[in-house]
């Protein structure tokens, strides 16, 4: 494996040399239901109904979330609904900083067309809410089926089919041409065996894409969440954080009983995983980032667990001020 440059990560007590990036730190919307029990259709919602919804969000102290496609499509809010959740952010003084497009993998031949059409309406919408960035996966988010594993990433995934990687690449690059056009970013989340599985792939795909609209997302978490060896998370943070343009960050436990060879995951907060965070956050302030950092976290009351991690990191940017 080609290995790049490697600077090295120093946390020192004194301020960032130069001018310090201004990452936005943002909740994710993972445990966010498509329905509620007075509510089957979020889009369909009232203002006071989204206003319930998202309070909570506000409550915990973020000042911005992200908007994924399994909670609200916002392809279906017409210019009036449009003002009015936009009013609904505003009153809780909410910023939306992205939109996640899920199940809608552009290197899936048969369903390509159409998940590229599906994923041009999702930028134009977010450009009509004034929503900055868009992210993509080249992974499906497999349903839980009974009786399998609880965790949707410790089912087997289909690996990505090497004879889809240039139409995958070109219809990257036709998506970053449509949405500079809206003035929104393209960011291509990375997974575990797709084309974008591994640091070299990653790398290798942006630089394929090459386009000032696109970069990468460099989701460590789904990296470190897998039951096998652990990956090196910093080296990947390292090679990829001067190409990234939108960061999802969670953090998990991991086990291992080297006799048997037997090793566990759980999610964990960002302070509590195996993952270093202010390791990495001063790294990519080093390096001039600032674009939206997501906190995510699977299990449990997972938004209270992020707004923990909104508390941590903004530390983290206080003591190197």
């Amino acid at each position: 494996m080609t290995q790049f440059p490697r600077p090295t990560i120093d946390i020192v007590p004194t301020a960032i040399l130069g001018s310090l990036g201004e990452p936005v730190f943002a909740a994710g919307m993972l445990q966010f239901p498509s329905s509620y029990s007075n509510c089957h259709d979020v889009a369909a919602a009232t203002p006071e109904q989204w206003y319930r919804m998202l309070k909570p969000v506000a409550v915990e102290g973020f000042k911005a979330l992200e908007i994924s496609n399994g909670w609200l499509d916002i392809r279906k809010l017409e210019d009036g609904r449009r003002s009015e959740f936009a009013g609904v952010l505003a009153d809780l003084d909410l910023t939306a900083i992205g939109c996640v497009v899920a199940n809608r993998s552009l290197a899936d031949r048969g369903s390509r067309g159409s998940h590229l059409e599906f994923t041009k309406d999702v930028i134009a919408s977010a450009s009509r809410l004034h929503i900055p960035y868009v992210c993509l996966g080249l992974h499906s988010m497999v349903p839980r089926q009974p009786g399998g594993p609880f965790w949707f990433w410790n089912q087997r995934q289909t690996a990505a089919d090497p004879q889809e990687w240039d139409q995958t690449v070109a219809a990257l690059r036709q998506l970053s041409v449509y949405a500079e056009d809206f003035g929104v970013r393209v960011s291509l989340e990375l997974f575990p065996d797709t084309f974008v599985g591994s640091t070299n792939d990653a790398r290798r795909m942006f630089d394929a894409v090459d386009h000032p609209s696109f970069g990468l997302n460099p989701d460590l978490g789904n990296f470190v969440r897998l039951q096998s060896d652990m990956v090196d998370w910093e080296q990947m943070a390292l090679d990829l954080l001067p190409v990234t343009n939108y960061w999802h960050v969670k953090n998990y436990a991991y086990l291992e009983h080297p006799q048997t060879g037997l090793t566990l995951t759980h999610p964990a907060a960002l302070t509590t995983g195996v993952i270093n965070y202010r390791r990495l956050l001063t790294f990519a302030l080093q390096v001039g980032y600032a674009g939206p950092v997501i906190i995510e976290h699977y299990g449990g009351d997972g938004l209270a667990v992020s707004g923990d991690g909104l508390r941590y990191l903004g530390r983290v940017v206080e003591a190197l001020s």
